[in-house]
């Protein structure tokens, strides 16, 4: 994440997206993961490493949303570890 990007990976379909960080963005993020996952977008997580300014965008729309944000600060090791551990069980 920076200030003028946001790197997304998708589980399902095993998508690689660079969006805009940008509000406008970030809804239609959700309205393509709405049309992925369908019902489950109850289960959605964003795992993200908090950048301070630039991550408040993602931050507060995942708020809103009620979307679970596990804050982290990890090694690329503890990164793949937390997306196996919440991907466990979903269509790769």
């Amino acid at each position: 994440m920076s200030k003028s990007t946001i790197n997304v990976h998708i589980p399902k379909g095993s998508l690689d997206l660079e969006i805009e960080n940008s509000k406008k963005a970030i809804k239609s993020l959700y309205s393509k993961l709405k049309k992925i996952y369908k019902k489950d977008t109850g289960n959605l997580i964003f795992i993200y490493e908090p950048t301070g300014s630039y991550s408040y965008q993602l931050t507060f729309f995942c708020s809103q949303k009620s979307i679970k944000v596990p804050v982290i600060n990890p090694t690329e090791q503890e990164i793949k570890e937390l997306i196996s551990y919440y991907t466990k069980g979903t269509n790769k």
